[in-house]
Parts: structure tokens; sequence; C-alpha cells
């Protein structure tokens, strides 16, 4: 689920790009890799990578019975988790103006 919400954040942040007529790409990945020769592939690129991921402990104290109508009965079910997702936003060119012109409003 964490890989889908960052994959819709990801288009949007592409969309967005292309609209304010930027040429860069906006890819996941894991900024700790930028200083590997692994992670050349990562250049020029604006990357979006998890940097901290914690659960909202104050959503946490909904029920946990659930009236079913259907069949007259109560049941036990485990509340829904929210979590809150800190993402790092970052460009990576070798050029820092080109990297402030990557990072739009």
């Amino acid at each position: 689920m964490i890989d889908h919400a960052l994959i819709i954040v990801r288009n949007e942040l592409e969309a967005h790009l292309a609209a304010a007529g930027n040429s860069t790409h906006a890819e996941l990945g894991n900024i700790a890799e930028l200083g590997q020769p692994a992670g050349s592939n990562l250049r020029d690129k604006v990357l979006l990578s998890v940097v901290n991921l914690q659960e909202e402990r104050t959503l946490k104290n909904s029920s946990t019975y659930v009236r079913d109508d259907a069949q007259l009965k109560v049941r036990s079910q485990n509340p829904p988790t929210f979590l809150n997702l800190a993402i790092l936003v970052t460009a990576t060119h070798t050029n820092y103006v080109n990297a402030l012109r990557a990072l739009p409003r």
C-alpha cells in the first residue's frame, strides 16, 4: 500500500514538472545509493525517498466492535491503522542551479 501511495505522488509530481515545462523526471529511489556506483542512474532526476514512517496514534482510539445489522450480531474487528509517511524530495543534478530549477513551486 505504501508503494501505491508513492507511485501516485510520483505521477502527480511528474505531471507538475511537465506542466511547468521542466524535462526532469521524478523517480522513486534510495538517496543513500546516490554516492555508490550503482546510483549513477539516479543523477539528473528528482528523487523521492521515504525517510520516516510513523503510526498516527490519535486516530487509534476507535471501537474494536462492529455491529452487523444483517445477522443481528456484534463482532470484534481490528481498527484500521493510519500512517504518516515522510518523503524527501531531492534534485540529484550535479549543477546546483539546474537542481534548483528542477524543484518548481
